[in-house]
This record gives structure tokens, sequence and C-alpha cells, in this order.
């Protein structure tokens, strides 16, 4: 999930780090929507016990999101896609650091 969240600031330094890139290119909103998906996957496939060991993070919220893109329910806000990518996606990248690091 870590590599997950460095790949959207990849997306970020390829198609450009700004909302209007995002809604001008069709390609970038079509490969940020499968890290989107790929994340809540990946939460999705956690154990109850690792989801409950770590409460700060927003699994449920993760795999909702997932549930959002994979099913496009009623189309895809791209305002909440983008402060996803700039405050969501940086913030859980420092909660699976800590995670990561205490776990190791």
């Amino acid at each position: 999930m870590i590599e997950l969240c460095e790949d959207i600031n990849y997306l970020k330094d390829r198609f450009g780090n700004s909302y209007e890139d995002l809604i001008a290119d069709k390609a970038y909103q079509l490969a940020v929507s499968m890290v989107i998906i790929d994340l809540g996957e990946s939460a999705n496939k956690l154990s109850e016990d690792y989801l409950e060991k770590h409460p700060q993070v927003p699994w449920r919220d993760i795999i909702g999101m997932r549930n959002i893109f994979a099913h496009n329910y009623m189309g895809i806000n791209f305002i909440e896609l983008w402060d996803t990518m700039e405050e969501d996606i940086p913030e859980l990248h420092k909660m699976l650091e800590r995670i990561l690091e205490k776990e190791n």
C-alpha cells in the first residue's frame, strides 16, 4: 500500500501537479482511479484483526472509495479525487510508514 501511495506521486510528477491537469487528461484520471481501486483492494484483503490493530487508518473509507471507483456509483467527483490525492494519500503514506517502522 505504501508503494501505491508513491504511485500517486509518480502520476502527479508524470501528468501534472494541478487539478486542471487531472481534469484535462483522461489517461491521468484512469491511472489514478486504478491506484485508488488497488488501494481499496489491498485494504480489503487485510485481516479484521490487523484493521482493528491500526484504527488510526481510515480502512473503511479506503475500501469505500474503491467501491465508488470500481462501480462508478454516481460518477467520480474529480474535486474529491484531487483532494484525496493532495491530502489523504500523503497522510495515509505517513501512517503506513509509521506502522511498518513499528512492526519491523
